[in-house]
This record gives structure tokens, sequence and C-alpha cells, in this order.
């Protein structure tokens, strides 16, 4: 049976994923969880001063392979950045770190503002989304760790909580949320 191009794709950076993590903390990973980019079909840029927009996720994505800790500390090494980074959910207030490690610390401030128990964890991302092009690939990584705190979460309570991640991250006075949404 031969799948479309886009499952291969989504197939192929999820095992990316879980093989690093394998590789990487010499143990199978607990779970993986994806977030797509996405790509306004209309409205790019309105959508910052509430403008109208039509956002439809694509078939490129943020995949996280990880596994729960003991401790409060979250643990990532991006296999697109190539880098890690890690910080403790103790110490979640905004502008602490700089480079992409802010989004996830962001993410588990607004997550924790909103009152979910966090719990420390340790993963590998790995992606396709192309940075820079348009397609949301932070916001494609926000929800990637929105899901990797809790899966079970509704979507579009995590797309807004991923958008006040990024304000509280940047500052600015208003960011739409279309890219997490789709």
């Amino acid at each position: 049976m031969k799948f479309p191009a886009a499952f291969q794709m989504t197939t192929d950076v999820a095992h990316i994923a879980r093989s690093a993590f394998s590789d990487r903390f010499a143990a199978p990973a607990a779970f993986t969880v994806r977030a797509p980019g996405r790509v306004n079909l209309i409205g790019e840029h309105t959508d910052h001063n509430d403008g109208f927009v039509m956002p439809m996720a694509i078939d490129r994505w943020t995949a996280i392979a990880l596994g729960p800790r003991g401790d409060d500390r979250v643990v990532l090494h991006s296999l697109v950045m190539a880098s890690s980074g890690e910080f403790s959910l103790r110490e979640l207030a905004p502008g602490k770190f700089g480079g992409w490690p802010d989004y996830a610390h962001g993410v588990a401030g607004a997550m924790a503002g909103a009152g979910f128990a966090l719990r420390g964890w340790e993963g590998v991302v790995a992606g396709d989304v192309p940075a820079g092009a348009g397609l949301s690939s932070s916001a494609s990584f926000e929800l990637a760790v929105a899901r990797a705190f809790a899966a079970l979460c509704d979507g579009a309570r995590m797309a807004r909580l991923c958008q006040r991640a990024t304000r509280l991250r940047q500052s600015i006075v208003q960011k739409a949320f279309t890219g997490q949404l789709a």
C-alpha cells in the first residue's frame, strides 16, 4: 500500500525525532507529538491587526519525541537548529533565554499561568517547516511543545496560549494566532 506524500513526510519527521531521541537519551520516546505549519490563503499580515485571514494547515510538520522526567526541567534538543536548551518549570519569567528555547519557555509560562500542572520532560525536535518562509515554523513549534505538555488539551485553547506565549516572549502589542490555530 502506498501512502500519500504528505503522510510519508509526517511519518519521516516523527520517525527522525523518535530515532534521535533513542540515540540521545538511550531509551525509546514515551510518545511523539506534532503540529503543522500553515499558510494564509488571503490576508497575510492583516491578522496581526485583527484583519480577515484564511489560514490553512500544510503538509510540513514539527515533531517532538519525548519522555517524562522525574524533576521540573524541560530539556530539548533541536535537530533543526543543531543545538540544545533547557529550563526549569519553577523559573518561567519571560525573556530568560533568547533563541529558540524561548518559544518552549513561553508556552510553559502561558500554560502554567492558565492553571496547567506542568511536568518536566526531555525531547528531541525535528521538523520540515522552513523557518522564515511565512509558514509559521515558530507557531508549529509552539503547538508541538503545548501538545508535549498536554496532549489532550483543546486545540483552540492551545492556540490562544501559544499566542499569549508569543506576546510574553516578544513583548508586542498584538500578535495574531492564526498560525497557531491552523
